[in-house]
């Protein structure tokens, strides 16, 4: 009997030092968390243009074109992030390109649960490319609590990048003609703009700063930076309600694992990754209400 309630009280020990930690951690994080993140300005809701409704005409890619015969077009969109079908962010993004280079800005915030807390984080991001849609300079900034808030700066000249990370820098080679940024989830919106330029019969390959992945991702190791594989891969139906678009599939394969980007056109609609049992899916909350169901487009579309 001795033994049993001796037994009682270190399981009550145990819980109520776990109580205690969960409720300090909950305290530090609201003592050090940053203003909660306003909700993320969205993009003006969109109508699905009736030709998206169609298969696609590149069933045959289009040969890459070049600066000179490239037209001016710009785009802004929402994407909303979901995991195991859970939103955890969301981020609105603005996309120019024309004949003397490209751009790409956004704001956006996403949240976890860390026991009896949830963590919120907003960032923002900007991006600039040179007339052959080379990088030229990136930044980010994530504002987090407990200390984690994160700068990080990147210029790019002389096939090098000086990169500084909260004050720390360091610079590497890297390949400018091949070179691709790859920070927040909209920073994928860029990539169907570069395949039509750089694809080699359906495929592209570039050289990845994986700036959105974990910390070093970016750097070159001795056999160069990491690999960026883009294969054209077919289509595939997203529909969601009353909007159906038939949108072209691209295989990415990257350090990061095998994902799925669906677009149409110059638009990034979608991209899927992660696996059955984690799946991570990205989708336009701006044509989108609800996050589109994808699947094989029917013969007679």
């Amino acid at each position: 009997m001795a033994r049993r309630r001796r037994g009682l009280r270190i399981l009550l020990g145990v819980l109520l030092a776990l109580v205690l930690l969960a409720g300090g951690l909950a305290v530090a994080l609201r003592l050090t968390s940053p203003p909660p993140p306003e909700a993320v300005a969205q993009a003006p809701a969109k109508p699905i243009p009736e030709e998206w409704t169609a298969p696609s005409d590149m069933i045959e890619v289009p040969t890459p074109v070049v600066a000179e015969g490239r037209a001016a077009w710009s785009t802004t969109g929402t994407v909303l992030l979901l995991s195991n079908d859970k939103p955890f962010g969301e981020e609105t993004y603005e996309l120019d390109v024309g004949p003397d280079g490209a751009s790409l800005s956004s704001s956006g915030r996403f949240w976890f649960r860390i026991l009896v807390a949830t963590v919120r984080v907003s960032f923002t991001q900007s991006w600039a490319g040179g007339k052959d849609l080379e990088p030229r300079e990136y930044s980010a900034h994530f504002d987090a609590p407990l200390g984690q808030s994160q700068t990080l700066q990147a210029a790019f000249a002389a096939e090098s990048a000086a990169v500084r990370r909260n004050g720390d820098e360091e610079t590497f080679p890297v390949p400018l003609d091949e070179a691709v940024v790859l920070g927040t989830f909209s920073s994928y919106a860029f990539l169907p703009v570069l395949f039509r330029e750089r694809h080699v019969d359906g495929r592209a390959e570039f050289s990845a700063l994986l700036f959105g992945g974990p910390p070093g991702a970016a750097a070159p190791s001795a056999e160069g930076l990491p690999r960026l594989v883009m294969e054209r891969d077919g289509e595939g139906l997203l529909t969601a309600g009353e909007a159906r678009v038939a949108a072209e599939r691209y295989i990415l394969e990257s350090p990061l694992g095998t994902s799925e980007l669906y677009a149409k056109g110059h638009e990034m609609l979608a991209l899927v990754a992660g696996t059955a049992d984690r799946r991570l899916f990205v989708y336009r909350s701006d044509y989108f209400p609800t996050p589109p169901k994808i699947g094989a487009v029917p013969p007679s579309e």
